[in-house]
């Protein structure tokens, strides 16, 4: 089940919209496409060790406590189990 509009915001998204910035300021920072920034606050993907690592540095935030942050909200959301995002069906594809 995906989080909806109501859904209260990733732990990721809620630090960036407190520094009052926007993806494309993460983004630059840690020098990675917008996409990406978006997928992984959006839980549809997972942190790869290097970009928790990123973010945490960023943030200036223990990793451990991000990753555990994350894995609640995604639990809480509603989504896959924590710590791993499956890629989400795109309109088109088919089960097969």
């Amino acid at each position: 089940m995906a989080p909806t509009m109501t859904s209260r915001p990733s732990p990721l998204r809620a630090r960036r919209l407190l520094r009052g910035e926007r993806l494309a300021d993460v983004a630059r920072a840690l020098r990675v496409h917008v996409t990406l920034i978006s997928l992984i606050e959006r839980g549809e993907r997972s942190f790869t060790l290097c970009m928790l690592n990123r973010f945490a540095a960023y943030y200036r935030t223990p990793p451990e406590r991000l990753q555990a942050e994350m894995d609640r909200w995604r639990t809480a959301v509603g989504l896959d189990e924590p710590g791993r995002a499956e890629p989400r069906p795109t309109p088109g594809d088919s089960a097969a």
